[in-house]
């Protein structure tokens, strides 16, 4: 477990413990961002409504097959890919170009989703809370 697992996972359980504390539990949407253990325990036991998910394995696919295509003094448009212009925050005469990939919502009903991704395993999705993951199939 990383260092922003970690953080995530005290933020994220100091966010569920007001809300528990303040009779608000299960009444307020709780959303979050890279689609973690903790995040995806959350959608499993119902604290949480949904996160984003972003495979890194597409971002892995996309990467090499830019970087090759830059290698080979190729543009990328040559090969389907479209790059975004940006503006550089630190040098706005400075332009920047990025390749923007599709993130997914994950709720409950696609909780496997990222199982079936390789991203996380059942195992650790499913750890203390193995009933609730059993209420979604989560296999």
């Amino acid at each position: 477990m990383g260092i922003g697992e970690i953080l995530g996972l005290i933020v994220f359980g100091a966010v569920i413990g007001v809300l528990k504390n303040s009779g608000l539990d299960g009444h307020v949407v709780v959303t979050g961002q890279d689609a973690g253990v903790s995040g995806i325990q959350g959608i499993v036991n119902g604290k949480q409504s949904m996160t984003v998910f972003k495979n890194v394995k597409l971002e892995a696919q996309a990467a090499a097959q830019l970087a090759i295509l830059l290698i080979q003094g190729k543009d990328p448009s040559t090969a389907g890919i479209t790059l975004s212009d940006f503006s550089d925050p630190q040098a706005p005469s400075h332009s920047l170009k990025a390749l923007l990939l599709p993130a997914q919502v994950i709720t409950q009903a696609n909780v496997q989703d990222v199982v079936d991704a390789g991203a996380l395993k059942t195992a650790d999705i499913c750890k203390n809370i193995a009933d609730a993951c059993s209420k979604l199939g989560l296999s």
